[in-house]
Parts: structure tokens; C-alpha cells; sequence
């Protein structure tokens, strides 16, 4: 009797325990610390919502005319689990809601990503030589992922609260919660990627600018101005750009034009890395300039000749044109540092501005 007896209270002993414990033998708050622990070990997967959010708010402000490259997103999630892993988290005892979920408030400091890897990103762009963004940008994140380990800096202590379900013997958490918690967590998380793609923003806009203004290409123009193809077209042929001389005979004048359109396609030149002014959209560029000489030589070499008459000297004046778009002259290379920003942009037609003078360089123009 007395063996039956203790044998009765051991199970009802045991199952108070397991009643009292829960879920085998885990409570709500334990359950989360483990899936907080996790995040900072296992997969990436999880800081993929975060990284998805950050470039949209990019896409719906026209950040960049430049797109997240693919093969940038695994180096840059395993950057914000680096920053993550950074961070400590206070779980508090889990409290039980009427519906029977539970509610656990985690406390911890945001890790600052812009602060901690200022001078890193800083440093490197100013000295950064290449121009391909998802290079120049997996360079910078080990650099800056070195940052982050070594000497972090924070925000203000502050405190979030998560939903955490129970259903059978298990706990779970939506992906809604833990996003909402590693938002919280990563403050400015696109520091490195803004650094790098700012500066190379920047070199986009000039090179569009001037592949819109001399080859008519504008793929990259209307992405950095919102024109449609129809206003950059009528832009680039603004003010008569291409206009034959009034006296040419109608037979050569769409010749003449053509003309003078492949001879501006030829020019060449070559965009640096912009170094920054400031905080604000002003930037140093050096452009190497192989001058196209050809408009000069074509009209120096007109003007040498005698006509007897518009037809002959219409069809000099055209011949001279297409043998100089077949075979431009070109002068010796030279670099020119212009001023790359929103005023000098709105400047560009003007005589004597940073990016006239480029223009005058890059194709000269009888006086």
C-alpha cells in the first residue's frame, strides 16, 4: 500500500511540474530569448524584410537613379546580422494576455550604424577609385562590419514590446514581431550603402548628363531628371542645336544634320570619382577629355575654299561634315576638375560655368 501510495504522489508530482513549467519545461520569455539568440547566429533570412523596406522608402523618394545590386543583398544582410549581434537584449518575465498569448517586453540599446561607421565610410570613398557599386560597396562593408565589432556606438536605451503565441505545447512568433524588433535595433543601417552610392550617384549624373547632351543617350538622364524620352529628346535638340545654316540647299540639310549628330556621338571622355564639398549635393569631379576637334577643323576647313555657287558650296560644306563624322580629329587628353552641384547644373548653359567649359572641351566649337 505504502509503495502504491508513492507511487500515485511522483506522478502527480510530475505533472504539476510540467503544468507549472509549460511547454516542455519553457516559458514564453525563455522562448523568445532563444529565437532573439538564434537571429544572431543561424540564417540571414530574417534581416531581409528590414533591407527590403529600407530600399523601397529609397525607390519611393528617387534616392538614386542607381539600383541595389543583386549581389550586394546576402553581403549587406550578413552586415545588419553583424550589427544585430552587436546589440544585448533584456528579456522580462512574459505576462499573459486575456486571448492567452503573452506579451514580453525586451529591452536594449539601438545600435547606431551611421555614428559607428562614419569615419569608416568617410575614409574609404573619399580614397575609392572603382565604379562598380556592388564592388566598391562589399569593400566598404567589411571595413564597416570591422567597425561595428570593434567600437559601436548607441542610441538611447528603449524598450519593445512582443507578441508571443501559445498553441498546443509550442510558442510562436509572428514575423511581424521580429521585424519590429530588429527595425528598432539597427538605427541607420543604410549608412554604408548611402556612402558609397551617394559619391556614385553623383558620377552617374554627370556621365548621363553628358551622354544625354552629346550622343543622345538618355536612359540615365530621365531616370536622374523624371523627363520622358519625348522632353529629353527635345531637350537635347534645344535652341536649334542641329540646325543646318539657313542658306544650305533643302536637298543637304538632313544630311547636314546627321552629320553633325555622329560627330558629337564620337567624343570621348571620362567621368572620376567625386569627391565631396560638403554635407550637401556639391562635389569636385576631374573629367578626362580627349577633345573632339572635328566641328573646328570642318569649319576651318570650309572656310579655306571658294564657291561659285550655294549648290557647290552646299555640297562641299556637307561632304567636309560626314568626312569628319567617319573619321573625327581628336586633340590630346587633358583632365578638367569641375564643380559638380545643383547650382552648377543649373548653370551649365551659361558662358563661363564649370560645365560649359567642360562642354567647350570636350567638343570645340569655332568662335
Amino acid at each position: 500500500m505504502k509503495k502504491k501510495l508513492l507511487s500515485v504522489l511522483l506522478v502527480i508530482s510530475m505533472a504539476a511540474s510540467v503544468l507549472l513549467a509549460g511547454c516542455g519545461g519553457q516559458s514564453a520569455d525563455e522562448y523568445l530569448g532563444e529565437q532573439i539568440t538564434a537571429m544572431k547566429k543561424d540564417k540571414t533570412d530574417r534581416f531581409s524584410t528590414l533591407l527590403d523596406d529600407q530600399l523601397a522608402e529609397l525607390l519611393d523618394v528617387n534616392m538614386y537613379a542607381l539600383t541595389f545590386p543583386d549581389e550586394l543583398k546576402e553581403p549587406y544582410l550578413k552586415f545588419l546580422q553583424t550589427a544585430f549581434n552587436t546589440v544585448e537584449f533584456e528579456v522580462a518575465s512574459a505576462d499573459k494576455k486575456d486571448n492567452g498569448n503573452y506579451k514580453v517586453q525586451v529591452t536594449f540599446t539601438p545600435i547606431d550604424i551611421a555614428k559607428t561607421t562614419k569615419e569608416t565610410n568617410d575614409a574609404y570613398t573619399e580614397a575609392m577609385q572603382g565604379t562598380n557599386l556592388a564592388e566598391e560597396c562589399s569593400a566598404l562593408l567589411e571595413k564597416a562590419s570591422d567597425a561595428v565589432k570593434k567600437n559601436p556606438e548607441y542610441d538611447v536605451k528603449t524598450t519593445t514590446e512582443l507578441e508571443v503565441k501559445k498553441k498546443g505545447d509550442s510558442y510562436s512568433a509572428s514575423d511581424n514581431e521580429y521585424e519590429k524588433l530588429i527595425s528598432a535595433s539597427l538605427i541607420n543601417c543604410m549608412a554604408p550603402y548611402d556612402a558609397v552610392c551617394n559619391i556614385l550617384n553623383a558620377r552617374d549624373l554627370l556621365q548621363a548628363y553628358l551622354d544625354a547632351s552629346f550622343k543622345g543617350e538618355f536612359t540615365q538622364y530621365m531616370k536622374h531628371t523624371g523627363k520622358t524620352e519625348e522632353e529629353a529628346q527635345a531637350w537635347y535638340e534645344a535652341d536649334g542645336a542641329f540646325d543646318p545654316p539657313s542658306d544650305l540647299s533643302a536637298q543637304y540639310q538632313e544630311r547636314c544634320s546627321a552629320a553633325y549628330k555622329n560627330i558629337l556621338k564620337q567624343c570621348n571622355y571620362s567621368v572620376g570619382i567625386p569627391h565631396k564639398i560638403d554635407n550637401l549635393f556639391n562635389y569636385t569631379v576631374d573629367v578626362t577629355v580627349t577633345p573632339n576637334n572635328s566641328i573646328k577643323q570642318a569649319y576651318e576647313e570650309f572656310s579655306a575654299r571658294s564657291f561659285y555657287s550655294i549648290e557647290e558650296a552646299s555640297a562641299a560644306y556637307v561632304e567636309i561634315f560626314e568626312k569628319y563624322a567617319a573619321s573625327p580629329a581628336y586633340g590630346e587628353e587633358t583632365t578638367m576638375t569641375v564643380e559638380l552641384s545643383l547650382s552648377s547644373i543649373l548653370a551649365s548653359q551659361e558662358t563661363g560655368s564649370d560645365l560649359y567649359k567642360l562642354g567647350e572641351a570636350i567638343c570645340p566649337v569655332p568662335q
